[in-house]
């Protein structure tokens, strides 16, 4: 401290004249500071935009970049051969239905005989059950006759009409003349009417 003491005493008039004249010369160098400040953000503030905008682009288009790839990344292993083979064995393993090998042409006289014994199990099985179901509520509506159309479809007629009444599963593709002699048998009275089966009992 006593070191600047005496520096300030020493130097006391060249600090008074250097303020002195720096009061006289500020109306005079304000204008050109803030020239100089003024010319820095003109040309600064473009110069940052810019970086900023060229800096924004190449990040947006390294994310649409990214987006793209997995994109295809996705679609790649969607249709992977090992997948798709897969998949459409699955979707491709449904054994045919005894409906489906029926319309195959027949070529010898063994297919007619399968025919009918498929239709005689499914009858024993199930359409004899089924039927019996239909009866007893037929007989509710005090019915004493059915018909049945192509795909199984069981109605009763009514004074407006017909209504329907049940559903005869697995009836369809059936030979109609194996279950017209199956239905005899059962002590039914049977006639064909169009497409329709017409079932009767007492």
């Amino acid at each position: 401290m006593e070191q600047v003491e005496k520096w300030c005493r020493v130097h006391k008039k060249a600090c008074l004249v250097t303020g002195i004249m720096g009061l006289l010369l500020a109306p005079f160098l304000w204008p050109v500071f803030l020239a100089v400040i003024v010319q820095s953000l003109t040309i600064g503030l473009p110069i940052a935009a810019g970086i900023c905008c060229y800096k924004y682009l190449n990040e947006k288009k390294e994310n649409t970049n990214e987006n793209e790839q997995k994109c295809h990344h996705a679609e790649t292993k969607e249709s992977a051969p090992g997948e798709v083979c897969e998949h459409a064995e699955l979707s491709g393993s449904v054994p045919k239905s005894p409906d489906e090998t029926r319309t195959e042409p027949v070529n010898t006289k063994e297919e007619p005989e399968l025919i009918s014994q498929e239709t005689l199990l499914w009858y024993e099985k199930e359409g004899k059950e089924r039927l019996a179901a239909i009866r007893k509520k037929a007989g509710y509506e005090k019915k004493t006759e059915l018909a049945v159309n192509k795909d199984g479809i069981c109605t009763v007629p009514e004074k407006n009409g017909y209504h329907r009444i049940g559903f005869f599963k697995g009836y369809a593709g059936r030979p109609r003349e194996t279950l017209v002699k199956l239905l005899k048998n059962d002590g039914y009275t049977v006639r064909s009417s169009g497409t329709y089966l017409w079932i009767s009992w007492k």
